[in-house]
């Protein structure tokens, strides 16, 4: 029986020696996968950077940055609201809604 695996080293495959029929094998190189992390770093550390001053500057302003709430949890305190706003819409407060009284 023949054996499938491959065999040949990585400097093979990349010159199509290896025992695939020849094709050329494209196999990752570490310098590439660690450039690659690198970059990758970079641009966490830099985005990281730039929402790190946004914060301070809407702490500047006075505008309070909102936590991570879970979705359940937003979603029945807007539940809540609804109910609340529901029941002052259907009470019996008149308003008052003549622009010329109005202070």
């Amino acid at each position: 029986s023949v054996s499938s695996k491959d065999t040949s080293s990585p400097e093979q495959q990349l010159q199509g020696g290896g025992t695939n029929g020849g094709s050329p094998v494209v196999v990752p190189n570490n310098a590439t996968k660690t450039s690659k992390v690198e970059e990758l770093l970079a641009e966490l550390q830099e985005a990281q950077s730039r929402q790190k001053r946004l914060e301070q500057q809407l702490a500047r302003a006075g505008i309070a940055i909102a936590q991570d709430v879970p979705y359940q949890v937003a979603k029945d305190q807007v539940a809540k609201i609804a109910r609340q706003m529901q029941a002052i819409g259907h009470s019996q407060i008149k308003l008052d809604n003549d622009p010329t009284r109005q202070a």
